[in-house]
């Protein structure tokens, strides 16, 4: 590989490490993780049945099941949330 390669690769290799971290440790080890946005199958699975409760809930009106509905909702938005979080850590300024 010419010295232009190695360098696109390196820069490539620090992106995904900040990106996803454990996605860029698994060929390290020898065993390949999947990509983050590949392990949200199960909770886009969760938001589309939260929200199919919801609507039920409205149009068979039944409180405890849109409420239901609306708290599986919020856990799977919050699976979903893909802005990294920084817990303990304050910005200059702030």
């Amino acid at each position: 590989m010419t010295e232009s390669d190695d360098d696109r690769l390196a820069a490539l290799d620090a992106v995904l490490w900040r990106d996803d971290p454990r996605s860029a440790r698994g060929p390290r080890g020898g065993r390949a993780r999947k990509h983050r946005g590949h392990r949200r199958a199960r909770a886009w699975l969760a938001l589309s049945l939260a929200v199919g409760a919801v609507v039920t809930g409205i149009l068979a009106p039944h409180g405890l099941l849109m409420a239901t509905g609306l708290v599986a909702a919020a856990l799977a938005v919050h699976v979903l949330d893909t802005a990294p979080r920084h817990h303990g850590r304050r910005r200059r300024g702030s």
